[in-house]
């Protein structure tokens, strides 16, 4: 399943990731990044990381329907789902992907108390 998506989806789109609190005021090390997308009803992996020490992930390869923009119109988008993990919290996000372009996706982390 991942094989034929792949193979329909030869274009390539790049990901960046930024991580912060206090809307982009503090960067935030050490979030796990899992971007996924479901197919066929099955959620499929496509990366795994952890944010660094600036918050970031960049370059994140990801495929696309290629670009078939001859008459100036928007291309085709690809979606793909993006989990954060920080601490106890989950934050979900959907994001679309062009083909040659580079996308930039800030989370934004609500700091939170715990109890130890």
């Amino acid at each position: 399943m991942k094989d034929k998506f792949l193979e329909d989806n030869k274009g390539i789109g790049y990901l960046n990731i930024r991580t912060s609190f206090a809307n982009s005021a503090l960067p935030v090390a050490g979030v796990r990044i899992v971007i996924s997308k479901t197919i066929d009803n099955e959620k499929v992996i496509f990366y795994e990381g952890i944010t660094d020490e600036v918050g970031s992930i960049s370059n994140i390869k990801l495929n696309t329907k290629l670009d078939s923009n001859n008459n100036m119109v928007v291309p085709d988008s690809t979606d793909y789902d993006i989990e954060a993990f920080y601490n106890n919290q989950s934050l979900y996000f959907n994001v679309k992907m062009y083909p040659n372009i580079k996308v930039l996706q800030n989370i934004n982390i609500v700091p939170s108390m715990e109890v130890i």
